[in-house]
């Protein structure tokens, strides 16, 4: 016989969480109601063709809590107790009233008379025997007793919170965790852990950008408490141990050949399913921003380069510190050679080598090549040619026109391609400008250089959801 269904409420009061509430469901007793219960954690109905909203406690508060009496929760519609809808409808008839409120734990629906079920319902804080025969009783607390207590505490008289009591998620807790009593201790766990990231995984993938960050960001730190807690727990338990079993760490010790493969087919649709997930998130986060995208898959690539690298020197064994004394002549040359090219601040611009180019560029400019008959006849054609003291302090000198001609097109030659590389620098300019003028472009360039690398690491926190939350 398999066991009772399970589901949870994570809960959060005002931005901290504070726990889970686990209940089973009494599904054998009023399985209507357990139903409409479980379809509105799990979420799975979609939106009501009523109200158009999500048939779904998740984002839902405890509206009313009354000290010594009862939580009371479920309107997913108004947040007031006003509104909420049943999976069935707007409401449904009372199922029965078998089961009774016997104490704190006890989860009943609650109503505004006969046969006017909906969505609400409360967790009793004490024993509340006079709500038997007009509230139906279908499910009781089995974990998280202490959160009811601390939901419990922000209430009042009047039923007023002190503070916003959010549930942030809720679901139904698979079966495989509960009916598996032939798995060890290490099957279960494994399976969990499967299941749980088989849980986040279809979470992500269906609110892809969707999800409150500060939400997020306080799951995944409830999450990692957790799991450093059951950490803590299982190596304090295997301090304490004496007797150590061979197959201790070996999850499908003591299972027959088919439970075995059972449980080998588990894992392998569990793996499948995370990849399918996660190519899902891949391909939304590539259309939704296909430029950091881009930038985050180089910047993968490099890292994956460096750790491969990294990887065969530790097999050479070599200290991937000391990696350089392992480069050849030819490469230790490139690598000096590239960073001589890399100039950005021109710091060479004035050195003797750099003059020496300078002036061999421009004297090919002055000198033109001359051949033999050219040389003859402007030994002909000019009368200084062969130049006396006074031409040189006179203005005895008279160029030709053909000289003239020549400086006049080295003139326009040189003006033309001043030009064009003004045109260059000014069209790459204004690719890269962001201001609404010169001045404004300066301002924003001063203050990305100041702050640019604090409010990317803040959007990247805010895109993974792992920012923190204010309290």
């Amino acid at each position: 016989m398999s066991p009772l269904p399970r589901v949870f409420l994570d809960v959060a009061i005002g931005r901290a969480p504070i726990g889970r509430i686990t209940i089973e469901l009494r599904s054998d007793v009023c399985p209507k109601t357990c139903e409409n219960f479980r379809a509105l954690c799990t979420g799975e109905r979609g939106r009501s063709t009523l109200s158009n909203a999500p048939l779904t406690f998740r984002a839902s508060t405890f509206h009313r809590v009354i000290p010594n009496f009862m939580l009371q929760g479920g309107d997913f519609t108004n947040h007031d107790g006003t509104g909420g809808e049943s999976v069935y409808g707007e409401t449904f008839e009372d199922e029965n009233f078998t089961l009774r409120h016997r104490g704190a734990g006890t989860v009943s629906m609650a109503n505004a008379g006969p046969n006017t079920n909906g969505s609400q319902f409360f967790i009793c804080t004490a024993d509340t025997p006079w709500l038997d025969g007009k509230h139906c009783v279908f499910g009781f607390v089995v974990e998280g007793m202490d959160v009811v207590r601390k939901i419990e505490s922000r209430g009042s008289k009047s039923g007023k919170t002190r503070e916003p009591i959010k549930i942030v998620d809720c679901g139904e807790i698979p079966q495989e965790l509960i009916d598996a009593k032939e798995l060890t201790e290490d099957a279960r766990a494994l399976l969990k852990r499967e299941v749980d990231e088989r849980a986040l995984a279809d979470k992500e993938a269906r609110e892809v950008g969707g999800e409150n960050a500060d939400v997020a960001s306080a799951r995944r730190l409830r999450e990692s408490a957790e799991e450093a807690e059951r950490e803590a727990k299982r190596a304090s338990e295997s301090r304490g141990a004496v007797d150590v079993d061979a197959n201790a760490g070996n999850p499908t010790a003591g299972m027959s050949a088919k439970q075995r493969k059972l449980f080998e087919l588990r894992l392998k649709l569990n793996e499948g399913r995370k990849k399918n997930q996660a190519a899902v998130v891949d391909e939304k986060k590539r259309v939704d921003a296909p430029e950091e995208y881009e930038k985050a898959q180089k910047r993968r690539a490099l890292e994956a380069s460096k750790k491969s690298q990294q990887d065969n020197l530790v097999k050479q064994g070599i200290d991937p510190k000391a990696v350089h004394l392992t480069a050849t002549i030819e490469q230790a040359n490139r690598k000096k050679a590239k960073k001589q090219q890399n100039d950005p601040n021109d710091a060479a611009l004035y050195s003797a080598a750099r003059q020496h180019a300078t002036y061999e560029r421009e004297r090919g400019f002055l000198n033109p090549t001359l051949t033999q008959e050219e040389y003859e006849r402007q030994k002909e054609t000019v009368p200084d040619f062969y130049r006396s003291a006074d031409s040189i302090y006179h203005t005895s000198n008279k160029p030709t026109q053909e000289a003239i001609d020549r400086l006049a097109q080295n003139v326009q030659e040189s003006q033309r391609k001043k030009l064009e590389a003004r045109s260059k620098r000014e069209a790459k300019a204004i690719s890269k400008l962001d201001g609404i003028n010169i001045r404004n472009e300066r301002h924003n360039a001063m203050l990305a250089k100041s702050y640019d690398k604090y409010s990317k690491e803040i959007k990247a926190n805010l895109e993974r959801g792992t920012a923190l939350p204010e309290n």
